[in-house]
């Protein structure tokens, strides 16, 4: 959380020293109802899945997504072999 208020703040001081004007609250409101939907709803599903599956099925998911990351690094060129 602190870091968020951190980069929060040093947005504000840059658009004050850039003099960019401040958005509509309409546009603002939105894109917090679309974080909310999009990450903060999502996170609480995700948790009470993991809740569901117990204790072995956020090991399992976890380490699937590992391979699963590291396959794509490779397959689309990001590390080598």
């Amino acid at each position: 959380m602190l870091k968020g208020l951190f980069a929060g703040a040093a947005n504000l001081l840059l658009a004050a020293i850039s003099h960019s004007p401040l958005p509509a609250l309409s546009s603002v409101a939105g894109a917090m109802a679309v974080g909310f939907a999009g990450y903060g709803v999502s996170l609480v599903l995700y948790v009470l899945a993991l809740r569901e599956l117990g204790a072995v099925g956020p090991v399992r998911i976890f380490r699937r997504a590992l391979h699963r990351g590291g396959d794509r690094d490779c397959l689309f060129g990001a590390r080598s072999l």
